[in-house]
């Protein structure tokens, strides 16, 4: 990653005579490119559940709330950018997020996404 890197220019002239130009850092910013979109589907079908992000050293922690809020999910993909969830009756107009951190702390929260059965 090259996030937080300095660079300068120095350039020569013929008589070898140097000038360095000044210091800029460079620093990637984080940002959500893509959303999680709300999905439906039958029972019995997966739900899947993307985000996608720019930034440096991004982790991700995908979090769902059936009322009672906002908890970290364990299902598969929970740390990353891809979460699957199976569909139960259960899950019906559960809500779903990811919260995205950088490697200087900065935390992002994407949109929520709704999952609905269809019957």
């Amino acid at each position: 990653m090259r996030n937080n890197l300095k660079y300068r220019c120095v350039v020569k002239d013929a008589d070898g005579k140097e000038i360095i130009s000044d210091t800029a850092k460079l620093i990637v910013e984080t940002k959500i490119v893509n959303q999680p979109a709300s999905v439906t589907g039958k029972i019995g079908d997966t739900a899947i559940f993307t985000v996608n992000a720019t930034g440096a050293g991004l982790t991700y922690q995908w979090q769902y709330d059936n009322g009672s809020g906002w908890k970290d999910s364990g299902m598969t993909g929970a740390k990353t950018s891809t979460l699957s969830v199976p569909i139960t009756e259960a899950r019906n107009g559960q809500k779903y997020r990811c919260v995205i951190k950088d490697a200087n702390g900065n935390i992002l929260t994407s949109s929520t996404a709704i999952l609905t059965v269809k019957k």
